[in-house]
C-alpha cells in the first residue's frame, strides 16, 4: 500500500511537471462580438479559431457574446463568426505570441435583416447590454487593449473609470480582478471576481478566474467547486473541462475526471490531448491499467512529436510491463 501510495504520488508529480511543459509556448484569446451599430450581441453566435495550416477549434459566445479560446500554441490564426441572421465574418489575421500571457479580439458582425425597433429580435438584446453607458464601455475595451499588452496599471485606470460610470459592470470587475492578480494583489483580485459574479450569478468566466486563483492558494476542493458552478452556469468550453478534470483527478475524485473528460471528447471539436492524460492518470489511479493505456494511444493519435508526446510514449512503456 505504501508503494502504491509513492507511485500515485510520483504520477501526479510528473503530471504537474507535465501541465508545466504543456502551457509553455500559448496563450489564451478572448473575442468579444457586438453589432455593427456598436450594440453588444444578443444571441449565441459560432466561432471557429482557424490556423494557418487549416485546423479548427470552435466555441460559442457566451451570454455576454464573448468567447474564450484557451492554450492556443504559437502561431498565425484568424476567427470564422456564423450565426442566425448574421452575415458571416472572416476576421483578419492575427498572431498567438508566446510573449503575451493572452489578447482580445474585437469583431463586428452584420445583421441579416432589419430588426424594426419594438420588435421581437429587438427585444432580444439583453437588458443588461443595454443599460451600459457608452463612455463605460469605452473605457472598458481600452482596459481590454491594455491587458493585452500586459499594460497593467493602465487597464487597471481604465477598469476604475468604467466602474465610476456604471457600478453594475460585471465585467470589468472581473478583469478589473484579473488585472489586480496580475499585479500582485490576490485580496483585490477575490474581492473583484466575487463581485462580479454577485452581480450576475451566472458569469461562467468569473467562476473560472475564482477557481484559478484557489489553484494558486492550494485550495483545490474550492477550486472544483468553482469550477462546477462555471459549467452549470454554460461555460463548458475545452479550457475549463480539462481544468476542471485536472483538479478532479488532483482531490482525487478518479471517476468524475474521467467522466468530465468523456464530455469534452463527446462535445464539439476541441484539443482534447490533455483530457486523454488526465484520463489515463485518472485509470492508472483505480488500476485500471488497459485503460489508462488506451487513453495515452489516443493522446499519441492527437499529437504524436515534440517532448510531450515523447514524455507519453515513456509513461505507455511503463504501462506495458503492468
Amino acid at each position: 500500500m505504501l508503494l502504491r501510495r509513492v507511485l500515485v504520488s510520483l504520477s501526479l508529480t510528473v503530471f504537474l511537471v507535465f501541465l508545466s511543459h504543456a502551457q509553455e509556448r500559448t496563450g489564451d484569446v478572448q473575442v468579444r462580438v457586438s453589432y455593427a451599430n456598436g450594440v453588444a450581441c444578443n444571441q449565441q453566435l459560432r466561432l471557429d479559431l482557424v490556423s494557418s495550416s487549416g485546423t479548427n477549434v470552435s466555441a460559442y459566445t457566451n451570454s455576454d457574446c464573448m468567447a474564450t479560446f484557451n492554450d492556443v500554441a504559437v502561431g498565425e490564426y484568424h476567427i470564422v463568426v456564423s450565426g442566425e441572421d448574421i452575415q458571416n465574418v472572416d476576421g483578419p489575421s492575427f498572431s498567438v505570441d508566446e510573449r503575451k500571457i493572452g489578447q482580445y479580439q474585437f469583431i463586428s458582425v452584420q445583421r441579416t435583416s432589419k430588426v424594426k425597433p419594438g420588435s421581437a429580435g429587438d427585444a432580444m438584446v439583453s437588458a443588461a447590454a443595454l443599460q451600459i453607458p457608452r463612455d463605460a464601455r469605452k473605457d472598458f475595451d481600452k482596459a481590454s487593449e491594455s491587458i493585452a499588452k500586459e499594460n497593467w496599471p493602465k487597464a487597471k485606470e481604465k477598469l476604475e473609470k468604467a466602474l465610476a460610470i456604471y457600478p453594475e459592470y460585471a465585467e470589468a470587475y472581473n478583469n478589473l480582478g484579473v488585472v489586480m492578480g496580475r499585479m500582485g494583489d490576490r485580496g483585490g483580485e477575490k474581492q473583484n471576481l466575487e463581485k462580479a459574479i454577485q452581480l450576475n450569478p451566472h458569469f461562467g468566466e468569473a467562476y473560472v478566474n475564482l477557481a484559478k486563483l484557489s489553484i494558486k492558494l492550494h485550495d483545490l476542493p474550492t477550486a472544483e467547486s468553482y469550477l462546477n458552478k462555471a459549467v452549470a452556469a454554460g461555460t463548458t468550453d475545452s479550457g475549463t473541462l480539462t481544468l476542471l478534470a485536472n483538479v478532479q483527478l488532483l482531490n482525487k475524485q478518479y471517476e468524475q475526471a474521467v467522466t468530465t473528460c468523456l464530455t469534452l471528447h463527446n462535445g464539439p471539436p476541441a484539443p482534447h490531448m490533455f483530457c486523454h492524460y488526465i484520463s489515463a492518470h485518472a485509470l492508472e489511479s483505480e488500476n485500471r491499467i488497459d485503460g489508462a493505456r488506451q487513453q495515452l494511444q489516443l493522446f499519441l493519435a492527437e499529437e504524436s512529436k515534440g517532448p510531450r508526446a515523447d514524455q507519453v510514449r515513456k509513461e505507455l512503456a511503463g504501462l506495458q510491463t503492468r
